[in-house]
């Protein structure tokens, strides 16, 4: 989205291309300036809304479990994907294949017991970078794409924009499977993700109160501030 502008789209659309691809990854700036995006959401949203007015189906590709990513920066993505309005959207499970630089920082030297789930459209969490949880990383992605795909307006951009019936079969089957994806998920709700996440914070505190009264600081402290 960083290389695109309307006389690009244009002329795209003018030599026959129908159908874009952006990855948007997140709608958090913080995280795209972690992940070296190299882009704001502000750049994308105008892309891609400016790809929607010359007539594109618009796909956008989101992901949850980002270095260091909160529940509410995963929340903000989701209201941000429903913002973009694009054809389809995608949302993933981070995935830290070996030989990236997420892999080596947070992974190197793990020993895995189920590289099955090292794939790019998985249904169970590999956990290590961000702040959330394997069951809140799965409910954010089980909420995401109800929460996209339920959307009234989403569903009349769908159906204006079938041009045959062998698109909407094509419908039929992706809902087929993302509902099969959806129901082995699971995962946890956000309003009790919520929950355990303040409860969480709160303990952390707490602890942090009583061991300052004795002057020593709780393990792990320490590690986790300087992760940001």
């Amino acid at each position: 989205a960083n290389t695109v502008d309307e006389t690009l789209l244009r002329k795209m659309r003018k030599a026959g291309c129908y159908s874009i691809g952006v990855g948007v990854e997140s709608a958090d700036d913080a995280i795209l300036n972690a992940v070296e995006k190299g882009l704001t959401f502000g750049r994308v949203k105008k892309v891609v809304l400016l790809a929607n007015r010359l007539g594109f189906k618009s796909q956008t590709f989101y992901i949850f479990g980002h270095p260091g990513e909160t529940l509410e920066q995963a929340e903000r993505t989701i209201d941000g994907a429903i913002a973009l309005r694009s054809h389809l959207a995608f949302f993933n499970l981070l995935v830290p294949f070996p030989g990236t630089d997420i892999f080596s920082e947070y992974y190197s030297g793990t020993d895995f017991a189920g590289w099955e789930n090292f794939v790019a459209v998985g249904t169970t969490a590999i956990a290590g970078a961000s702040r959330l949880t394997p069951a809140q990383m799965q409910g954010l992605v089980r909420e995401a794409n109800l929460r996209y795909y339920l959307h009234p307006g989403q569903i009349c951009r769908m159906i204006k924009g079938m041009a045959s019936f062998a698109e909407f079969a094509e419908y039929v089957r992706g809902a087929a499977g993302l509902t099969r994806q959806l129901l082995n998920l699971g995962g946890v709700p956000r309003k009790l993700s919520r929950r355990r996440e303040v409860s969480s914070e709160a303990q952390q505190q707490q602890a942090v109160g009583v061991r300052a009264d004795s002057g020593s600081q709780p393990d792990g402290v320490g590690k986790v501030n300087s992760r940001g």
